[in-house]
């Protein structure tokens, strides 16, 4: 077997405060919209528009995907990119545990 490197680049940024700083980590990137990657159950808590509003604030566009299950699927992802490709966007975000962190990465994978 030949030797292969595989490397998926991923930034998480966590701690206090850090919502606030999202407009300034995405001007770091050209971002025309972004697909945000959550659950239901974070949907509802109101934190998403807490972080959309940054992204308004950013100029950034932005569509969410809050089809995530507390144990995924692979339809999980399927959907995921579907909601990607139908809005035509060039960034993800994953907000939440690791089943929303876990999907949002394979949606970069397939996209």
């Amino acid at each position: 077997m030949k030797k292969a490197i595989f490397t998926f680049p991923t930034q998480i940024v966590f701690g206090n405060g850090v919502i606030q700083t999202i407009p300034q980590e995405l001007s770091k990137f050209q971002i025309r919209k972004a697909l945000i990657v959550t659950d239901t159950g974070l949907l509802q808590t109101g934190l998403i528009d807490i972080i959309t509003h940054q992204l308004e604030i950013a100029g950034v566009l932005y569509a969410i995907y809050d089809g995530v299950q507390g144990n995924p699927v692979e339809q999980d992802v399927y959907d995921g990119v579907n909601v990607y490709k139908d809005n035509i966007c060039d960034f993800v975000i994953g907000i939440g545990g690791g089943s929303p962190l876990d999907i949002a990465k394979l949606i970069c994978l397939k996209s």
